[in-house]
């Protein structure tokens, strides 16, 4: 049997990339786990991240707006810039723009697509 605390460490990835960081959340880990782990990551790690914009990568989550809500809510409380987010879900992407964010498909488009911002 898998511990539930190890299985947990990997639902999120803070990853490089040439446009900035990327926060990837992993689709099957629960929500609220989901967002401990990034609380808990953006704590410990606030020296490098206070300030710092992030991606975030949801693959194929399903996203509402409770979800994001959340969501900002973390990054607000440590500083951190959620600069957008990657989705191949439609109705995620349709809800992040909807609330502001640039939102991009997948992870194809991070290099060349700029993503659209609602007015």
């Amino acid at each position: 049997m898998q511990d539930p605390v190890l299985a947990n460490a990997t639902a999120i990835q803070i990853k490089g990339s040439r446009q900035g960081l990327l926060l990837v959340i992993r689709e099957d880990a629960e929500v609220a786990s989901v967002l401990e782990l990034i609380e808990q990551r953006f704590q410990a790690d606030s020296s490098f991240l206070t300030g710092a914009s992030l991606f975030v990568d949801l693959g194929w989550r399903e996203a509402d707006a409770r979800f994001f809500e959340s969501l900002e809510q973390v990054f607000r409380a440590n500083s951190v810039i959620l600069a957008g987010v990657l989705s191949t879900s439609n109705s995620a992407r349709e809800v992040a723009e909807s609330r502001g964010h640039k939102a991009i498909i997948g992870r194809l488009g991070l290099a060349k697509h700029h993503g659209r911002r609602l007015k």
